[in-house]
């Protein structure tokens, strides 16, 4: 019984071993991590479109003027939004 205990457990923790005994990692993992962030490019700031305060009104004028709830409205105003930004950009 304790022979099958024994291998139970030593095939359970032989699935463990890969990082059972590393206490820190090697120096070329954190060199490869802060290379990678270095590399990394900075994050772009949003455009705003030529017609922008345009269409942030045509987008209040669709969501507002229709008695939509809360929630309908924000999706009204994201939705016409973003398609009048499409319309004026192509």
């Amino acid at each position: 019984m304790r022979r099958l205990a024994f291998a139970v457990l030593a095939l359970t923790l032989s699935g463990c071993a890969s990082g059972l005994l590393d206490f820190g990692g090697s120096d070329s993992d954190a060199e490869a991590e802060v290379v990678a962030q270095a590399a990394a490019p900075a994050p772009v700031a949003p455009q705003v479109a030529a017609n922008d305060q345009f269409c942030r009104a045509v987008a209040t004028q669709d969501a507002v003027g229709h008695g939509f709830d809360e929630a309908t409205q924000a999706k009204v105003a994201t939705q016409s939004y973003q398609q009048c930004v499409s319309i004026y950009t192509h």
